[in-house]
C-alpha cells in the first residue's frame, strides 16, 4: 500500500509537477522535507583557482556559483581621481541553460546576468565593503582595478544569494602584491601581497511568495526556494543585510503586496540567515 502510494504520488508529480508543488505548498510541506522557514545548507570553499588574486565557489542545495577576483593596474577615472574601481560581471554557464532565480507564469525572468550585475554592484557599494580609495595608488595617475568575475556552474533556487555570498568571500580572500612609485613608473613587487582593505560586507537571503487561492488574502513564504517551488510561486522577495544586522537592499519580484507584518518577518529571517552565514565566511577564512 505504501509503495502504491508512493508511486501514485511520482506519477502525479510527473503529470501535473504545477499542482504538485502548489498542493504541498497549500498543506505546509516542501518537497525537500524542509518547513517553510528553514534553508539548505551552504558550503564555502576559498582560494581554490591559483590563477586568480582571489576566489571562492558557493554550494547552497543544488545551486553552485564560483568567483574569481584579479586586480589590474589602470588609470583613475577623472571623475573620482583619489579612486579605484570595481568591475564585477556576472554569467550563466551553458551548463545551466537558463537565467533565473525561478520563473513565474509565463516564462518571465527574474534575474538576467545584467539585472544580477547591477543588483550585486548596487549592493557592494552600498554597504560601503570596499573603499574605492583604498584601491588609489597614486592620485589621478594609477589604481587598481578589481575584475570581480561570477559564474553560475548550476541553477536550483536563489541564485542572487550564491552570487552575493561568492562575491564577497572573494574579495574577502583576495591579495594585492605592493606597488611603488619610482620615477613616475609603477614598481610591482609580487614577493609582498596583502589583504583587501574591507568594511561592512552584504549577505542576501531570498524568499518566494505564494497564496492558496487567487482571492486568498494571506500569503505563505518560503525562504531559500527551489527553482521549482519559485517557478510555481507568485514573486520573489530577496533581502541584503549587513554582517552587522543593518539591511541594505530589499528588492520583491512579482507576487501579491505584502503586509508589513510579512516584511517584518522576512528581514528577522535573512537577518538569521546572515548571522549563519558570517560565521561560515568567518570559519572559511580562518
Amino acid at each position: 500500500m505504501v509503495l502504491s502510494q508512493t508511486k501514485m504520488d511520482l506519477d502525479f508529480r510527473l503529470l501535473f509537477p504545477e499542482e504538485f508543488i502548489k498542493q504541498i505548498l497549500d498543506e505546509g510541506y516542501r518537497e525537500d522535507g524542509r518547513s517553510h522557514n528553514q534553508t539548505r545548507s551552504t558550503t564555502l570553499t576559498v582560494g581554490s583557482f591559483k590563477s586568480a588574486d582571489g576566489s571562492a565557489v558557493v554550494r547552497i542545495g543544488g545551486t553552485c556559483v564560483a568567483c574569481g577576483v584579479k586586480g589590474e593596474l589602470a588609470n583613475p577615472r577623472a571623475i573620482s581621481p583619489k579612486d579605484g574601481f570595481i568591475v564585477l560581471n556576472v554569467e550563466y554557464s551553458l551548463v545551466t541553460g537558463s537565467e533565473k532565480l525561478g520563473a513565474i507564469g509565463g516564462g518571465e525572468k527574474f534575474f538576467s546576468s545584467q539585472s544580477l550585475t547591477q543588483i550585486i554592484q548596487d549592493i557592494i557599494h552600498s554597504s560601503k565593503f570596499i573603499n574605492l580609495e583604498h584601491l588609489c595608488i597614486e592620485e589621478g595617475k594609477i589604481c587598481w582595478s578589481l575584475n570581480v568575475d561570477v559564474v553560475v556552474l548550476s541553477c536550483d533556487g536563489p541564485v542572487i544569494d550564491a552570487c552575493v555570498l561568492a562575491a564577497v568571500s572573494a574579495l574577502k580572500n583576495a591579495t594585492l602584491p605592493s606597488v611603488e612609485i619610482e620615477s613616475e613608473k609603477p614598481l610591482v613587487s609580487m614577493a609582498t601581497r596583502n589583504h583587501l582593505k574591507t568594511g561592512q560586507y552584504p549577505l542576501m537571503t531570498s524568499f518566494a511568495i505564494h497564496k492558496k487561492e487567487v482571492s486568498d488574502t494571506n500569503i505563505g513564504v518560503l525562504v531559500d526556494p527551489t527553482d521549482d517551488e519559485a517557478q510555481y510561486c507568485t514573486g520573489i522577495v530577496c533581502i541584503a543585510v549587513t554582517n552587522d544586522q543593518k539591511l541594505t537592499g530589499l528588492y520583491k519580484y512579482g507576487g501579491p503586496a505584502m503586509t508589513s507584518d510579512d516584511i517584518q518577518k522576512c528581514i528577522r529571517k535573512a537577518k538569521k540567515q546572515a548571522t549563519i552565514l558570517v560565521k561560515l565566511i568567518d570559519n572559511t577564512m580562518k
